[in-house]
């Protein structure tokens, strides 16, 4: 044990041997004798010695070991403090190497002194990252690239340790061998290697959002022995297995870890697991505290084991162990603090027996043995106190313990309070606790209430007992049983927290406190708590990665040269702002065709984007998001397959855009095909005659025909265009003349089968039409409040309560009887009403009627005009639901 507990404990025997050998002689008894009392007394004061030492080490708040901050960071250093660990834990490490090589900069961290177990979780930053089978980190909102970051590791176990092959191979292209090559092994050392590629400044924002990556790692730490399970071997490390359990974590400690600083110290050298030809036993010095300390008290450590791996209910459902230890300490950290911290993860007790084992007691109360009993008899003195002075008192437990759904850093746990003795004192003092080794709120909380009773202690104090104390000094609870002294230790279990011996004057003094015997009854619901907030920590903002929905090849024209455009529907991630920009190239190519961002154009479903003219035949695009020059990187590559198709639609698009002197956007482009595609699939195209799309991205484009692009209207008298809005008259001069004459045939608007539409955008009473002829019209609304038709009838339709004029009027005539009229796609009222002969000579006119006799003109702004043959009710929805995704897409509906 520790050399100064030895010192006296061995002066105390020499005491004791010369006392006996002086009444040896004095009294005749056998020299044997004499030493067999000195050899007694050097235990029992060897083991009282310790148990003091040991109570007050568990009951320390604040270990000295690295909290769970420290480890995540790469740090350089020129000679960095090495580590060990058991449990799980998540850390980064020194650097061993930090280079950059052509197009990469690669660094090598060393995470542990010793073999691991397994690497569970990577992270870059504080960012938790999933990699492929080769390392490569995967995406993770828009960060991190395609195939731009690595992660290698290397266990140090057995058949994974060496040096990391790919660096060896990447520093010998570079002609840097004698920086890196199969030599640096790092034996026994756990490592990991990051390979950051060289990005284009543009990029560099998306791939690396939170500038340089430090990488850690959540790890399974060293393996250990558990004596519990047959398959495991003390003589071979190569069965040892992964621990979370608190106790055995915390034996294989005290056995093996703590020695092995001095192993490396003494030039011996010893690697778990690993050995030549087969794993190499454990070392004389690990073995004799094996054999010395543990071994002859296997029983004691499996129920302490046992009890640690206890199912505990949780409050939200399930359960988990009772006891776990996670954590980590750097090498020349005094034993004492990593003891301390091992021991309050499971509320251990330890004190050394007159055998020399030590005697280790997990956090669960143990009634004392019947008949083992305090009392007056066996009491020299005592000495009580009932609380403490107001500076003294703590009333509240106040702990932080690691979190795994905080990214493994410490939180604090809900306050353990007395309620009652912060009323007493008149104020609340908390005692900070550091559980930085436990990872479970729920455990914290069981821990803090352990601890309760000694914190808040009732009743605590001083005894001397004669040498009929030597009973209790190796068990963590006693029985006391007095019939003098206050009336509340009369009669109790006590906790031991220190003892000592006086041996001059026969007497062993003992520090109790009034032990809980309900101390383990447990409520998860009441007692557990809720934990920190998971919500509190704001996540990085950032650039999104695009959601591609569906993507397709369409035939259009850009200045005039025809060629495939890919239109592309995404995700409308609700983030003004944005916009995206578009990459593309042959398929399996090696570099990319890179387009600059362009806004997404809102439309059912989603928002379309289009790339420039591409490549006709197989190829593969990927989409990216940018906002205020940060992008969010590129969306996997996607295969397309651009050979030219016999689209009707893009057919019929280009058609029009040939017809129009100035060329839309991609975005509006998409918009007139969408438009033209929805008419095509509801069976409306291939009935209209007219359809101009008087809210187009030009006024020239405003007056084609989008059905048959060789018919123009003619702007007369200086109708007013607005873009995506459409044109206006100013209700006594000006129109548009469509020279559209339904009485020449060859079209499909006929006497007996005919529609006529508009889309009006002003609110306004007026009397005059705003489309048609004599027998052919619409006014969608007069100055009494009444919507007046003619549909190839010689008298007038008239729909009386209409109060608003803007909207999709429309009128549909399906026989020589029957005439159903509109508004906004939703059908008004039948009307049975004789069809008339078409005049002749006469063309449609728009923003005013023609008529043989006086002509209209209208003051109305309208969006969009159509004519053509009877459209069933479906149709006529279909037609303006197809144009009312058109005119919202372009914020004129």
């Amino acid at each position: 044990m520790a050399d100064p507990i030895s010192w006296i404990a061995a002066k105390a025997a020499e005491w004791v041997a010369m006392t006996a050998f002086q009444a040896a002689t004095a009294t005749g008894v056998s020299i044997t004798t004499a030493a067999t009392i000195a050899n007694v007394a050097y235990a029992a004061t060897y083991a009282l010695v310790y148990v003091g030492a040991a109570v007050g080490l568990s009951s320390l708040v604040s270990p000295k070991v690295p909290n769970a901050e420290q480890g995540k960071v790469p740090v350089n250093q020129t000679t960095p403090r090495r580590r060990l660990g058991t449990g799980r834990a998540r850390l980064s490490g020194p650097r061993a190497l930090w280079e950059s090589l052509p197009g990469w900069n690669v660094e090598i961290i060393n995470v542990l002194d010793q073999p691991v177990d397994a690497f569970e979780q990577f992270w870059l930053n504080d960012d938790a990252v999933t990699v492929d089978a080769e390392g490569w980190v995967q995406r993770l909102n828009g960060a991190y690239g395609d195939h731009e970051i690595r992660i290698l590791t290397k266990t140090g176990q057995a058949g994974d340790d060496g040096a990391f092959e790919e660096l060896v191979a990447m520093f010998a292209a570079a002609g840097l061998s004698d920086l890196y090559d199969e030599s640096h092994v790092g034996e026994g050392v756990a490592r990991m290697a990051l390979l950051c590629k060289a990005i284009d400044d543009r990029y560099v924002m998306g791939v690396y959002p939170n500038g340089p990556p430090a990488l850690s790692a959540t790890v399974r730490l060293c393996r250990v022995y558990d004596w519990r399970d047959p398959d495991q071997d003390l003589m071979d490390p190569a069965t040892w297995k992964w621990s979370a359990n608190a106790h055995v974590n915390h034996v294989h400690w005290e056995w093996c870890l703590r020695h092995l600083p001095r192993i490396g110290r003494d030039g011996v050298g010893w690697i778990q697991g690993k050995g030549e030809g087969s794993a190499s036993p454990p070392p004389p010095i690990c073995l004799e505290d094996w054999y010395g300390d543990h071994a002859p008290r296997l029983a004691e450590r499996t129920a302490v084991a046992d009890l640690c791996n206890e199912r505990v209910p949780l409050a939200a459902g399930g359960d988990e162990a009772r006891y776990e230890q996670h954590g980590w300490w750097e090498i020349g950290t005094e034993d004492a603090d990593v003891r301390a911290q091992y021991l309050i993860c499971y509320d251990g007790w330890m004190a050394e027996g007159g055998d020399g084992a030590l005697i280790i007691k997990g956090g669960r109360y143990e009634p004392p043995p019947s008949g083992v009993v305090l009392s007056d008899r066996n009491l020299v003195e005592a000495s009580w106190n009932r609380g403490a002075p107001d500076k003294d008192v703590y009333n509240i437990i106040k702990a932080t313990f690691t979190s795994r759904a905080h990214g493994y850093s410490p939180q604090p746990a809900d306050d353990w309070r007395d309620e009652g003795l912060i009323a007493e004192v008149g104020d609340e003092k908390p005692l900070p606790v550091d559980l930085g080794w436990v990872q479970s709120h729920g455990q914290a909380r069981r821990l803090m209430k352990r601890m309760a009773p000694r914190v808040f202690a009732d009743r605590h104090g001083d005894l001397a007992a004669d040498l009929d104390g030597l009973n209790h000094i190796r068990r963590r609870y006693g029985r006391l049983e007095r019939k003098r002294g206050p009336t509340s230790m009369r009669s109790v279990d006590f906790e031991l927290l220190g003892a000592s011996i006086d041996l001059r004057g026969g007497r062993v003094p003992l520090n109790i406190v009034k032990a809980d015997p309900n101390v383990d009854a447990w409520n998860p619901v009441t007692e557990e708590g809720v934990g920190p907030s998971t919500t509190d920590r704001a996540p990085p903002v950032r650039v999104p990665l695009p959601v591609v929905i569906s993507a397709e090849p369409v035939r259009l024209a850009l200045g005039g040269a025809n060629g495939v455009r890919i239109r592309i529907l995404i995700e409308d991630l609700g983030r003004p702002g944005l916009t995206y920009a578009v990459r593309w190239r042959g398929s399996g190519g090696a570099s990319w065709v890179e387009e600059s961002p362009q806004d997404g154009q809102g439309v059912s479903g989603g928002l379309a984007i289009e790339s420039g003219l591409v490549d006709a035949g197989p190829l593969e695009y990927g989409v990216s998001a940018w906002s205020a020059g940060f992008s969010s990187g590129w969306t996997d590559a996607q295969p397309i397959d651009t050979t030219r198709q016999e689209d009707p639609a893009d057919f019929a698009l280009q058609a029009y855009l040939d017809a129009t002197t100035v060329q839309p956007s991609p975005a509006r482009s998409s918009l007139y095909r969408n438009l033209i595609s929805e008419l095509i699939d509801a069976g409306v195209w291939s009935k209209l005659d007219a359809l101009y799309l008087l809210a187009a991205h030009d006024g020239q484009a405003a007056l084609v025909n989008m059905k048959t692009p060789s018919q123009v209207l003619t702007a007369v008298g200086g109708p007013a265009f607005l873009g995506s809005r459409g044109y206006q008259g100013n209700g006594s001069s000006s129109y548009l003349q469509s020279g559209f004459d339904a009485s020449a045939g060859g079209h499909q608007y006929v006497q007996d089968s005919a529609h006529m539409g508009v889309w009006n955008l002003t609110e306004v009473q007026e009397a005059a039409p705003c489309i048609g002829m004599d027998n052919a019209r619409i006014l969608p609304r007069n100055t009494s409040d009444n919507t007046v038709l003619r549909a190839n009838n010689a008298s007038s339709l008239t729909r009386a309560g209409r109060t608003t004029s803007t909207g999709h009027t429309m009128w549909s005539r399906v026989s020589a009887t029957a005439v159903r009229d509109f508004r906004n796609g939703v059908l008004g009222a039948q009307s049975t009403s004789a069809s008339a002969a078409l005049p002749t000579g006469q063309s449609f006119r728009v923003l005013g009627a023609a008529s043989a006799a006086t002509a209209s003109f209208s003051g109305r702004r309208l969006a969009a005009a159509h004519w053509g043959g009877g459209l069933t009710d479906v149709e006529a929805s279909a037609l303006h639901a197809a144009l009312n995704d058109y005119l919202a897409a372009v914020g004129a509906a």
